[in-house]
């Protein structure tokens, strides 16, 4: 298989598809965070547990690190939007006042609004996501934190507004929302933000974005394909840059691995398929089928033997640029620029194996192509 075809099917598929020594320090014990309530009834005000459970509209079980506790919402004459924080097994909720607040400015509709529960880090968060014309909606988040909910900001604003009725928590990290436009405007089409998390201030900032839009070549196919995946997958995500490769790196290339250090060249795809089976495409394409997975790594395989021919993986996940790389794995064999992918390419030769490496105009790293010697064809 020629590795231009190669690199250019991978590339449509992406197109639609500081320190110190821990030994010395003493590590300190954090008290697990309780439950909040106050022994002055007219600061926080309290409801029988079960009481508050006849009235719940809803429930969640909340952690902050080893810590539970249960969070209900509760609806009645006296206030409409009520949320109550107990202890597991506790006699009492504590009213938590702030909650109801967050929501003062959204339009709230038991039937339509969203409510959804995750895991983020050692933490619950929980949202709700009103709604805001047909397809759009109004998002509020959540976390249990010391002993009470508190919420979530997004470059300082309370709310935030989405497309669609999801949100991506990545790596216990970072967060990945969109947006569909479609007035023109700022471009018609789709537009993805990746959040990183700040504990100190307990608020999320944007850390990267990335557009598909109509006027951009493939912008439109590659909008829908990608808005497509991302519903329908909960593990993709749009990539970003948040990976840096160090040495460790070529360590693991010389053993025929990517980013992923259980999935090798020779390796059955079978095993691959049991160890993750929510699989984006599978499709055969001049003399090699692949599998593309969430995570932005695609395997080629032989279809006898079925063993792992080729990987791939997307260069968007990573910070490195070309030179970067060429310090990690030194002087390249090969270098120049392809036409037809429309891409400058290096080549090094890693032990059994051949890394082709692509980038854009600016140095920025694209793609990585790892294959044997003995398949790899000029």
């Amino acid at each position: 298989m020629k590795l231009h075809s190669i690199a250019l099917l991978i590339c449509s598929i992406f197109l639609l598809s500081a320190c110190q020594e821990e030994a010395e320090k003493q590590p300190v014990k954090k008290d697990p965070p309780t439950t909040e309530v106050d022994d002055n009834p007219v600061e926080q005000e309290t409801m029988p547990i079960e009481k508050i459970k006849e009235m719940a509209l809803y429930s969640w079980e909340v952690v902050d690190g080893e810590h539970t506790a249960e969070l209900y919402l509760v609806e009645d004459e006296e206030k409409p939007l009520a949320f109550y924080l107990a202890e597991v097994d506790g006699a009492h909720g504590v009213l938590q006042e702030q909650l109801a607040k967050d929501l003062e400015n959204v339009s709230v509709n038991f039937d339509e609004s969203s409510f959804q529960q995750y895991t983020f880090g050692d933490k619950t968060m929980i949202t709700w996501i009103a709604p805001d014309g047909v397809d759009d909606g109004i998002l509020t988040m959540w976390s249990y934190t010391d002993g009470k909910m508190r919420q979530v900001t997004f470059d300082d604003e309370q709310q935030l507004s989405i497309t669609g009725d999801q949100v991506k928590f990545i790596e216990d990290h970072y967060l990945q929302t969109y947006i569909y436009h479609n007035d023109g405007q700022k471009g018609i089409g789709w537009f993805y933000t990746t959040w990183q998390w700040n504990a100190a201030n307990h608020s999320f900032t944007t850390y990267d974005t990335t557009q598909y839009v109509r006027d951009d070549a493939y912008g439109w196919e590659s909008g829908e394909y990608h808005a497509k995946l991302w519903h329908e997958h909960e593990a993709e995500y749009i990539a970003f840059p948040h990976i840096t490769l160090t040495n460790d790196f070529a360590e693991s290339v010389k053993k025929g691995m990517l980013l992923e250090n259980t999935i090798h060249l020779g390796k059955s795809i079978d095993e691959v398929l049991n160890q993750s089976p929510d699989y984006l495409n599978h499709d055969y394409y001049e003399g090699g089928l692949y599998y593309a997975f969430p995570g932005g790594s695609s395997y080629f395989y032989d279809e006898q033997t079925r063993k792992i021919t080729f990987i791939t993986l997307n260069g968007g996940m990573v910070t490195n640029d070309i030179d970067s790389i060429i310090s990690i794995f030194g002087k390249p064999v090969d270098s120049g620029y392809d036409d037809i992918e429309v891409s400058n390419y290096t080549i090094f030769h890693v032990g059994d194996y051949r890394l082709k490496v692509d980038s854009d105009e600016s140095g920025k790293v694209t793609g990585f192509w790892l294959a044997t010697q003995q398949w790899y064809v000029e």
